[in-house]
């Protein structure tokens, strides 16, 4: 396995590291490190220093989390050794920023990849390796008459222990190699991925992202159920995925189009 840590530098980035990564970063969108060894939750922290006018870019990284959240408004155990970051963007257009939260899961499944993990994406971003959850992204635009600021969060359990209650629905990259992964590593693949994806929305190229995410997700072409957000629940075949973000899904009463909501995989394959 690539990406194996060789030291806790590596499980744990310093400034210096991190200081490194941003500094190679070949796309349009830099970055600048904010390290700290424990918050509520890097996305508060996110939100606090964007409103003070922190710039695009601006990364918060914390060892461990004693409130983090994940989407719709679910709990994320994030404890020590893990991998956990708020980034803040600053989109020059909102025309396609719903396709961020694609591009992110994209960029995560493409850093596990790189590290020689078979990464798959659950719509929208959750993160798979052998059907168990190693990653998820929580995007939360900020608006006043205009988007001020988007932050982008994102989970990875790298080398973290996995709650009891999580296990068999959740793992760890440790778990799963025997081996201890470089957050460094994975954290340096998602920043140049990702900076090529927000490089080609930033282009208006929505469909780069789109066609990234198709080819690595394990969604499309299975039978799913969804579980929409007031609780309603049906099943279906998952067909495509649409330009703005949303889940196609053709069941036996025509086709429905999932703009937010839980997507269970069922076994039936077609």
């Amino acid at each position: 396995m690539r990406c194996v840590s060789s030291g806790s530098e590596e499980r744990w980035p310093t400034v210096t590291k991190l200081r490194d990564i941003c500094g190679k970063l070949s796309s349009s969108l830099k970055c600048h490190p904010v390290v700290l060894e424990t918050c509520s939750s890097t996305q508060d922290v996110g939100r606090e220093l964007a409103d003070a006018g922190a710039p695009e870019g601006t990364l918060v990284i914390a060892r461990e989390m004693t409130s983090g959240r994940g989407r719709m408004g679910r709990r994320w155990v994030a404890g020590p050794e893990g991998l956990w970051f708020t980034l803040i963007l600053r989109p020059p257009s909102t025309t396609n920023v719903h396709l961020i939260p694609l591009a992110a899961g994209v960029a995560v499944a493409e850093s596990l990849r790189r590290c020689g993990f078979d990464a798959r994406i659950k719509w929208p971003n959750d993160v798979l390796v052998k059907g168990f959850k190693v990653s998820g992204v929580l995007t939360e635009g900020v608006a006043e008459g205009m988007l001020r600021y988007v932050l982008l969060g994102v989970g990875v359990n790298t080398n973290n222990n996995i709650p009891y209650e999580l296990k068999g629905i959740a793992s760890s990259l440790r778990e799963l190699s025997g081996q201890y992964v470089s957050n460094y590593a994975v954290l340096k693949n998602f920043m140049e991925v990702l900076g090529s994806l927000y490089q080609e929305l930033s282009s208006g190229n929505e469909e780069e992202v789109l066609t990234a995410w198709r080819r690595r997700n394990c969604t499309l072409g299975r039978a799913v159920k969804v579980i929409l957000p007031n609780g309603a629940e049906f099943t279906g075949i998952a067909t495509d995925v649409e330009g703005d973000g949303s889940l196609r899904v053709k069941t036996d009463e025509g086709e429905v189009v999932v703009m937010s909501g839980d997507v269970i995989h069922l076994r039936l394959e077609v």
